[in-house]
């Protein structure tokens, strides 16, 4: 999972970026902040 998100929201973040800048930019943050969450948990477990 942990490699997952960010491998899959790259791609989708650039086209979300593409479509709509502010959009994708919201986006990219939002998928690095699920990925941060994941790690943190992981880190904690």
């Amino acid at each position: 999972m942990l490699i997952l998100v960010p491998l899959v929201g790259a791609p989708v973040s650039y086209l979300a970026i593409r479509m709509n800048k502010r959009f994708g930019i919201l986006l990219a943050i939002a998928i690095a902040a699920a990925a941060f969450a994941i790690a943190s948990y992981s880190y904690t477990s």
